[in-house]
């Protein structure tokens, strides 16, 4: 009977609608938090200016200098949302299990340089270079740009130290990794534990991460490094790797934007591309670097989907949500093996 619990779509229909759901929760957090964020930082400009009077300092604080470090608590008010519901209902992180795989599953020395250098140069300036094109590319689709400029304007450096190190704080730190732990850590986990098959899975969690950009131009690039991230976190068994590369992506942004980069532009034209050479190296590069991440971290895809969806099942104590993973070196089908659902 159709809407009834033995409809098939109704767990179809539940798994993903938990992911929208987060979706719209995280979005609402970061819209009214990041209004009152916006309040705040007049408020600080004002107070600034009154300061910097009494002190006879001549030259004032610029307007906005310090909204970029406020606006990092959208991001840890979106987190804490969505980590005490539905977050924590599903098990809470899965990144404190990846710090304790077994050692069979675990990079050698040698591999750890190469995966490294991949996580902290190759694939951030790769994966900048690559975003540019497709920002480029969608800004040329589509020339209804006004809204997003005026916001691009009001974020962009402001000449103050605080500015700086609010950008540093908020989107090379702050907003990275609370939307790791958003979209890989209880979106990707809720789908994955409810069974979603995983391709399919780390897309739609892909999708949903566009879509929080609130922009069709962030969104063309935002969508192919939310499937990077998540199969990275899976394929290392939540090891912090789409942390680290999405922080450090972040980064390098930041630096470009306020001039550290050396031979590009701080201050692009929307629509045009950056030079030739940054775009083709960093294509290398980026290829480069996933060479080296994949074949260097040892493949956890199995293990991480069975640690994950085991912990659906009820534990001898009672209790749901506890995850707990070991290798059992007498059954290695029950190792590599796991069912995927169609969905």
């Amino acid at each position: 009977m159709p809407g009834s619990a033995t409809d098939p779509m109704v767990p179809v229909m539940k798994r993903y609608g938990q992911a929208l759901l987060i979706l719209l929760m995280a979005g609402a957090a970061i819209i009214l938090v990041g209004t009152i964020a916006s309040l705040l930082s007049m408020a600080f400009d004002f107070l600034a200016d009154r300061l910097m009077d009494r002190l006879g300092y001549e030259e004032p604080i610029p307007a906005g200098s310090f909204l970029k470090f406020l606006l990092s608590l959208p991001f840890l008010a979106a987190a804490t949302v969505v980590y005490l519901y539905p977050g924590r209902k599903n098990g809470g992180l899965d990144y404190q299990n990846g710090l304790l795989l077994p050692r069979e599953i675990s990079p050698p020395p040698a591999s750890w340089m190469a995966i490294l250098l991949a996580l902290f140069f190759l694939l951030p300036v790769g994966a900048q270079s690559v975003a540019s094109i497709l920002e480029t590319l969608s800004f040329r689709l589509n020339p209804d740009r006004e809204a997003y400029m005026r916001m691009m304007d009001i974020l962009g450096p402001t000449g103050h130290w605080i500015d700086f190190a609010g950008a540093i704080w908020t989107i090379g730190i702050v907003g990275p990794i609370c939307e790791e732990f958003i979209f890989r850590g209880f979106m990707l986990r809720s789908l994955l534990r409810s069974g979603s098959n995983v391709h399919v899975a780390i897309v739609f969690q892909a999708l949903l991460f566009g879509i929080i950009h609130g922009n069709p131009f962030q969104f063309s690039y935002a969508w192919p490094l939310g499937v990077l991230f998540g199969y990275m976190t899976v394929y290392s068994g939540y090891r912090f790797s789409s942390v680290i590369l999405h922080s450090t992506t972040n980064l390098f942004a930041v630096f470009a934007m306020y001039g550290f980069i050396p031979l590009l532009p701080s201050d692009p034209q929307p629509g045009d591309f950056l030079p030739q050479w940054f775009l083709v190296g960093g294509s290398c590069l980026l290829a480069t670097g996933l060479g080296l991440y994949f074949i260097g971290m040892p493949n956890a895809f199995d293990q991480t989907l069975q640690r994950i969806r085991a912990s659906r099942t009820q534990s001898p104590a009672g209790t749901e949500g506890e995850d707990s993973f070991s290798l059992d070196s007498s059954n290695p089908e029950r190792n590599a093996g796991i069912r995927e659902d169609s969905f």
